[in-house]
């Protein structure tokens, strides 16, 4: 082998060669479909291993997830909170069923439309009732089923 004496020349060579590769191709739509596939196989095949790691990040950082979630909670029930009863009321309007078409699934969760973690309020105009199967599926996506 020609790196054997330079294992590091030969790791960065590989390095140049799969960024080229990956930048090359990465708008075209069936890579990208693949790479899509690829990544969402691994994540479910590795459940546990990405849980490990991410319980090892928290212990390790424990100053900084303390931060993320103070954060989170001044956003939630300083800032924007919503009146007491405004959500119960809401829930129970819809007959404590989820609001998304073609699901009948309940007990009803609070989902807010605009995600806080992409800049949305904790207020009565930026939630609504979802069950838990379909609150989980949308995400972080900005899903609006009141409409």
């Amino acid at each position: 082998m020609k790196y054997a004496d330079r294992p590091e020349a030969y790791k960065e060579r590989r390095r140049v060669k799969a960024r080229a590769r990956y930048h090359a191709n990465k708008n075209d739509p069936a890579k990208k479909t693949q790479r899509t596939l690829n990544s969402k196989t691994w994540y479910s095949n590795n459940k546990s291993h990405r849980a490990a790691v991410s319980k090892e990040w928290e212990k390790n950082n424990r100053p900084k997830r303390n931060k993320i979630t103070k954060t989170r909670k001044i956003r939630i029930f300083i800032i924007d909170e919503m009146k007491p009863g405004e959500w119960e009321a809401m829930a129970s309007r819809c007959g404590g069923v989820c609001i998304k078409p073609g699901c009948v699934g309940s007990p009803v969760t609070l989902d807010h439309v605009k995600p806080i973690s992409k800049g949305g309020r904790h207020h009565i105009s930026n939630v609504q009732p979802l069950c838990r199967s379909c609150n989980s599926s949308k995400g972080t996506k900005e899903v609006d089923y009141r409409g």
